[in-house]
């Protein structure tokens, strides 16, 4: 059924724009009407942007917040290495019953925060020991299921695991995400998109690091997500330790490798990217692969700080991901962009583009969570303009007079303290 929004104010691909009308129609932008009059049939909203897009979700480690935020004495230096045990004893209680409730949970927070997608990194692929499930994708149906209930769109990205690291066997709970041989793990994930793709979820294809994963899987996996056209995800120089074990392996740093592998690419999504050393961030431009930054996890696991405006000058987009859930508020993943640069840097306004006239920080981000998330998670979505999915948040906002005083209420939204809920259209 075909509907009209009108927005006081709109963000375009142009910029702002005051009494825009949205024709939308099938889950899609039909038209766009500029210095549009309101009817009395129209929905209203105050402000209408492209919704943000999660491009990276762990849904199973929503059950792991409040557990780890303590140490053992005997063991004080807690670390991302320590904090991975306590999360793989919780993988270890994952079973499908329980995985669709917590992603429901979940993934209607995602949506009320004004994320429209996620992109489900999704390696519990086994039941406990590496059991094969009845049906082999019946975590991964679960987590759709889920995400079709709450209505949000989910790009599941089943992603290889094979072993522990460089010569190093799976752990007992590691077993679980792992196949044995490549041509097996893509032949389950060709089957779990024939069984689970259509409205509301698509799958692509993934793999979980350089650490857990060999070079001629990698080269594999990548052959894979060319030939289907689809999103390919994997996380990449996280901690400083796998740059060391990378180089002692491969003698190069896990981003070089994953260029040199034919890897890396404009529908590659490589997540953190914290430690990037000589090059790597021109590689990751030249080849136009996008950057998944999730600042809450990163913050809280000690990963270090993502260099958002080295990224930025290079050219390189970067989408948000809420990861861990430790944080599930798409602004807070924004703005922390900003925030942790300002820390490291002792510098404001650092996510600015003085080349094409960009002052604040805002314009930055709004683009980066919905253009580059919306490819990240592969949607034809993240701009609003005709053709495109009506994947919108609306916000409510007081009558703003001028140009000047949007700017300013929208840099509040996102910076400063209480805010309106978004409304959030997934699909229209």
């Amino acid at each position: 059924m075909s509907q009209r929004l009108f927005a006081r104010w709109a963000l375009l691909p142009t910029g702002w724009t005051a009494d825009v009308a949205l024709s939308l129609d099938a889950g899609r932008i039909d038209r766009v009407e500029l210095d549009a009059t309101p009817r009395d049939t129209d929905t209203h909203a105050g402000i209408v942007i492209p919704a943000f897009h999660d491009g990276h979700s762990h849904v199973f480690q929503w059950e792991l917040r409040g557990h780890t935020n303590f140490a053992n004495l005997d063991r004080p230096a807690d670390d991302f290495w320590s904090w991975r045990t306590q999360m793989y004893e919780a993988a270890d209680a994952v079973e499908p019953g329980r995985l669709r409730q917590t992603a429901r949970e979940c993934y209607a927070a995602l949506r009320a925060s004004g994320y429209a997608s996620v992109a489900e990194f999704h390696y519990l692929h086994h039941d406990v020991g590496g059991r094969p499930f009845d049906p082999p994708w019946a975590t991964a149906a679960a987590i759709a299921d889920a995400a079709r209930e709450v209505g949000i769109h989910l790009t599941l990205v089943p992603v290889a695991y094979v072993r522990g690291g460089h010569d190093r066997e799976l752990t007992p709970s590691q077993r679980r995400f792992a196949f044995d041989d490549v041509n097996a793990f893509v032949a389950y994930t060709r089957d779990m998109r024939d069984a689970l793709a259509g409205p509301g979820v698509s799958v692509a294809i993934g793999a979980h690091s350089v650490r857990a994963v060999p070079a001629p899987w990698l080269r594999a996996i990548a052959a894979e997500a060319r030939a289907r056209r689809c999103p390919l995800h994997i996380h990449a120089s996280e901690q400083p330790r796998e740059l060391e074990e990378c180089v002692a392996e491969h003698g190069r740093t896990p981003i070089r490798l994953l260029h040199d592998l034919g890897f890396l690419g404009p529908t590659t999504v490589v997540v953190h990217a914290t430690h990037p050393v000589d090059d790597e961030v021109e590689l990751l431009a030249e080849s136009g692969a996008i950057v998944c930054a999730c600042p809450t996890t990163e913050r809280d696991l000690g990963d270090g700080t993502l260099d958002a405006p080295r990224l930025l000058r290079a050219g390189v987009d970067v989408c948000i991901g809420s990861d861990s859930q430790v944080g599930v508020d798409a602004r807070d993943e924004l703005r922390l962009l900003e925030l942790n640069c300002r820390l490291v840097s002792g510098r404001r306004n650092v996510l600015i583009d003085p080349a094409r006239g960009l002052a604040r920080p805002s314009a930055t981000l709004l683009r980066w969570g919905a253009e580059a998330g919306a490819r990240a998670v592969g949607l034809d979505s993240g701009r609003i303009e005709a053709g495109r999915r009506a994947d919108l948040i609306e916000l409510d906002a007081p009558e703003l007079v001028d140009h000047e005083a949007l700017l300013r209420w929208v840099d509040r939204w996102l910076f400063c303290g209480e805010a309106p809920a978004p409304r959030v259209r997934v699909g229209g």
